[in-house]
């Protein structure tokens, strides 16, 4: 029964006990940060896919000229922003948690090169995006100026659920560290906590597809080839979207309460 609640001293089983070792430790917390940055990117592209071929589907990103940017640039691009991505997010996790690897007592140099690690992460993955909006959108455009608003618009939501999903997925897998800090006597930023968690969930949850549909929309009027179909279609597709990624947002920062909440619970158990 003990050792049950033990495997839940963070508030969740995937975070681990806190009487795990250095190896163990370092693999879970490796395994969960890789695995955020694999899972908030693989929703960005089913995203970016189901908006270009099904959500808007005119003007079309598959006609026969643009061969190359299909099945050549947005490949290597892809493989590459993913070797990057995990290649120095390990290289910053390695370096910057080593104390807590290592289960060392934090020092001030410590405790403030973890506090940024989020940080770094989140903007690493906001620059690939970044990267990939101005590229595909200067590419496609130079094939067919049409699709310079519907690729900046696809691509720029994607990147903002990428970045909504890996921050409050960071914030999970971080949280045994933060407990660390905290209890080394080294409080958390008063600008990070439920609050910002919450504007972040609300900001890709709804108010990012409800501009989309907005947008959609104002295209679409100004359209002459536009049908109602289309625009049903396109509509539906930032629906259901905006539903998946509202659920997930809204699971991920409910979690990131009730699993503190649990773990006080615990604790009181055991005493």
């Amino acid at each position: 029964m003990i050792r049950g609640r033990g495997e839940r001293d963070y508030g969740s089983v995937l975070l681990g006990s806190a009487s795990d070792g250095p190896t163990k430790r370092r693999v879970r917390i490796q395994t969960i940060l890789t695995g955020s940055i694999v899972l908030s990117n693989f929703v960005g592209a089913v995203v970016t896919i189901s908006l270009s071929s099904v959500g808007i589907p005119e003007p079309s990103t598959f006609a026969p000229e643009m061969w190359w940017i299909n099945y050549i640039a947005v490949p290597i691009y892809v493989a590459l922003a993913f070797v990057i991505g995990i290649g120095w997010g390990t290289y910053t996790i390695t370096r910057d948690l080593r104390w807590a690897i290592r289960r060392q007592p934090p020092t001030k140099s410590d405790a403030r090169r973890t506090r940024r690690v989020a940080g770094r992460l989140l903007r690493l993955q906001a620059a690939l995006w970044l990267g990939a909006v101005v590229m595909f959108t200067i590419m496609y455009g130079i094939q067919s100026p049409m699709l310079i608003p519907k690729m900046f618009f696809v691509i720029g939501l994607s990147g903002a659920v990428v970045v909504g999903v890996t921050y409050l997925l960071i914030e999970l897998a971080l949280r045994p560290v933060s407990a660390d800090l905290i209890s080394a006597g080294y409080r958390r930023r008063k600008r990070s906590g439920v609050l910002s968690r919450a504007v972040v969930a609300w900001i890709v949850g709804s108010a990012t597809p409800i501009v989309g549909i907005l947008l959609l929309v104002s295209f679409g009027a100004f359209r002459k080839d536009t049908s109602k179909l289309d625009l049903f279609v396109g509509v539906f597709v930032l629906a259901v979207i905006s539903l998946g990624t509202g659920l997930l947002l809204t699971w991920l920062t409910t979690t990131s309460v009730t699993g503190p909440l649990r773990s006080v619970r615990n604790g009181m158990n055991k005493v």
